[in-house]
């Protein structure tokens, strides 16, 4: 090694650091580029498959609208589902007969009557005082 070389490595030393510096940014941005494309997938994925697991086959809701002898559509199974999610308890009857039918009833539980219904907790509104 010469004195010379010495003085080159003196004056690129700078460059050197400065491109070592420069490598460990870039890896830096790859992973997290890498971490964001994966969480991107994944809600894609998760956006997909929510989609896919709430769909409804057109011939399911054709058997239905022939069995109800009417025209029977997506927009109305999901008014009566949300009905049935957020009223629960003015479904009674027919959260039993789901449950029954899908067996997270058991036989004597079927056979239980249902209790009275609960009066409102408040008197119906009316339009013009008694």
């Amino acid at each position: 090694m010469t004195i010379e070389d010495l003085d080159e490595y003196v004056r690129n030393r700078p460059l050197a650091d400065k491109l070592i510096e420069t490598q460990r940014k870039l890896e830096e941005a790859t992973r997290r580029r890498d971490y964001y494309m994966d969480l991107a997938d994944s809600r894609e994925i998760h956006k997909w498959w929510l989609e896919y697991d709430w769909s409804v086959s057109e011939y399911q809701l054709d058997l239905v609208s022939e069995k109800l002898g009417i025209p029977f559509d997506i927009d109305q199974l999901i008014h009566i589902t949300e009905e049935l999610y957020f009223h629960p308890n003015d479904h009674i009857d027919i959260i039993r007969t789901l449950a029954a039918h899908t067996g997270i009833l058991r036989q004597e539980e079927q056979d239980r009557p249902l209790p009275a219904p609960f009066p409102p907790p408040f008197p119906p509104h009316q339009s013009s005082p008694p």
